[in-house]
């Protein structure tokens, strides 16, 4: 999974993150959130080299649960 983030992370940190998944996807009434735990594999600077810009950050994912909505 590739996401963006403001904090730099190194590979092989810990991360958690969710996904929402919307209706037209799953058939479900609402979004469907899965919960992610994993790890960062590769970290990429942003294209402008400035500290400030959300770098890109590509992640395994080792666990996930899904989340239910009572």
């Amino acid at each position: 999974v590739y996401i963006r983030a403001d904090a730099a992370l190194d590979v092989g940190s810990n991360v958690e993150f969710e996904i929402a998944l919307p209706p037209e996807v799953t058939g479900a009434k609402e979004n469907v959130i899965v919960q992610c735990r994993g790890r960062v594999v590769r970290t990429d600077e942003p294209a402008s080299g400035k500290g400030t810009e959300a770098r890109g950050v590509a992640c395994v994912i080792d666990s996930y649960d899904f989340i239910r909505h009572e």
